[in-house]
């Protein structure tokens, strides 16, 4: 992997050829940014492709802090941070046998059973070791901005699935970098 060169990017987010860590735990914490307006229901209004978030670790093996993620990590921005985002916080409530967070979602349509699966693959960027991605499929079809229309966006009823999965984890309290709500 690539070395961040990015000089405001702390050390300890930093890459550094470690590996992904490929299970998580529950009560672990999921960050992403938004703008304010849309930190009552950060899903809403997009299309649900590759979600982007940052994983806090546990226990002895912290990954991030909250405040982390609104780090740029786009060499091509001129800006460092955020300032105009604001956090939601997301809690793993449920993993599957192997520890990893994997749903399935199902419609049916035109009398066929269309299966969708969510997966949250750990994704280390050079400048972002915390770096996650929720990753949706489609039959066999791996979700991308490309193919989107084609796919998931067909599917309202798995897409308000899944929609209802990621909203039913934010932590309200958490929100809105620590100030309650």
């Amino acid at each position: 992997m690539v070395a961040c060169t990015l000089q405001y990017i702390p050390e300890i987010l930093h890459t550094n050829d470690r590996q992904p860590i490929e299970v998580f735990t529950v009560g672990e914490f999921m960050y992403r940014r938004c703008k304010p307006e849309y930190l009552d229901n950060p899903f809403g209004n997009i299309n649900l492709t590759e979600l982007s978030h940052n994983r806090s670790g546990f226990g002895d093996q912290i990954l991030s802090d909250e405040n982390d993620v609104l780090y740029s990590i786009k060499i091509y921005e001129e800006i460092e941070i955020y300032n105009d985002q604001q956090i939601s916080t997301l809690e793993i409530i449920s993993l599957n046998q192997e520890n990893k967070y994997c749903k399935i979602f199902e419609q049916m349509k035109d009398g066929n059973k269309i299966i969708a699966r969510m997966d949250i693959l750990h994704d280390p960027e050079p400048c972002m070791l915390p770096h996650c991605i929720f990753r949706i499929w489609v039959g066999d079809d791996k979700i991308t901005s490309d193919n989107y229309k084609v796919t998931l966006k067909k599917f309202n009823e798995i897409r308000n699935k899944i929609r209802e999965e990621l909203t039913s984890m934010i932590i309200k309290e958490r929100c809105q970098n620590n100030f309650p709500i």
